[in-house]
């Protein structure tokens, strides 16, 4: 697996109206069976974008991430990229 990760989140509207594009960073601690322990905002480009990208590394994450793994957890701290862009 290649780091950093890339993830989508739901678009928050105010950032939507607001036409605000951009990439938030996360750092993600995974244990040794591959759970979410901890999960921060590293860079934030505002407008709740950063809150969207935090509630979307969820289950579906975990499991996208072993996955793309060969279900084989990589366990330690780890960047993941979410990008916002507005669909034209």
């Amino acid at each position: 697996m290649k780091w950093p990760y890339w993830w989508t989140a739901k678009y928050p509207s105010e950032a939507e109206r607001a036409g605000l594009e951009g990439t938030v960073v996360l750092n993600v601690t995974l244990d040794t069976l591959c759970q979410i322990q901890d999960k921060r905002i590293v860079e934030d480009i505002g407008v709740g974008c950063g809150e969207a990208a935090l509630e979307s590394i969820d289950g579906k994450f975990e499991l996208a991430l072993m996955q793309s793994n060969k279900f084989k957890c990589v366990t330690g701290s780890h960047p993941v990229l979410v990008h916002f862009k507005l669909e034209e």
